[in-house]
């Protein structure tokens, strides 16, 4: 899994040498003229790895930890979707207002507190108190920074480029989803050992080491929001 995420990273930069000297790219370099465009994107990988990692550690809990169902785990998570569809409603009225910075960075870091949280998963939990409410926080910090990252990567662009815009942050995004996973699984798996698999407390101590890790990330899109542009300049 590991060489595959290199190799990724590489193909990746392959791509972007070739798409520089291509007469017609399919990625015109003018899209990138903005700063909050290229910022904006950056966020969205990593908001992208914040949002979808944490869902996929917690079904593999649910179901290879504790044993319980598809259908229960996936009910055990709808909360934090709740939140997630809420917090979006709100941070789309707080936008005109405060502009996408301070939200991405007030969310990322409620998040990384939310995932903190969660990184302290026992093999057997509380759900109220080591699930429950650690998602909750999660979500709502999460929700608050997906659409101003949207804003922040699509302001400005010239409206030739509005597709390509739009595409690219949608690849942005599914990329976060893949890498974040790919990575963070390959960390889990190390830190829980070979051998190891069926042994539920070195299991979830892989899962927590993931979870401490992506706590981090979501610290470092707090810290890369910084870098936007104020809100004058956002919303132009």
């Amino acid at each position: 899994m590991l060489a595959a995420l290199v190799a990724g990273v590489v193909l990746l930069a392959v791509f972007a040498v070739i798409e520089r000297r291509a007469a017609a790219p399919l990625i015109p370099s003018a899209v990138f003229a903005r700063r909050n465009v290229r910022i904006g994107n950056a966020l969205t990988v990593c908001i992208g790895a914040v949002v979808t990692t944490p869902l996929f550690f917690l079904s593999l809990y649910f179901q290879q930890v504790l044993g319980e169902t598809a259908l229960r785990a996936g009910l055990s998570l709808l909360p934090m979707l709740a939140v997630i569809s809420l917090g979006v409603l709100v941070s789309q009225r707080l936008i005109p207002a405060l502009g996408p910075r301070p939200l991405v960075v007030g969310g990322a870091l409620v998040a990384a507190a939310g995932l903190w949280w969660l990184s302290g998963l026992p093999a057997h939990p509380a759900y109220v108190t080591h699930v429950l409410a650690p998602t909750l926080v999660v979500g709502a910090g999460t929700s608050l920074t997906m659409m101003p990252g949207i804003v922040a990567a699509t302001t400005g662009v010239d409206p030739r480029h509005a597709g390509v815009a739009s595409g690219l942050l949608n690849m942005c995004r599914q990329l976060g989803g893949a890498l974040g996973i790919a990575a963070l699984v390959t960390l889990a798996s190390t830190v829980t050992g070979p051998g190891a698999a069926n042994d539920p407390a070195a299991v979830v101590h892989g899962y927590r080491a993931a979870l401490l890790a992506l706590a981090a990330l979501s610290v470092a899109t707090a810290v890369i929001a910084l870098f936007l542009e104020g809100n004058r300049s956002a919303r132009r």
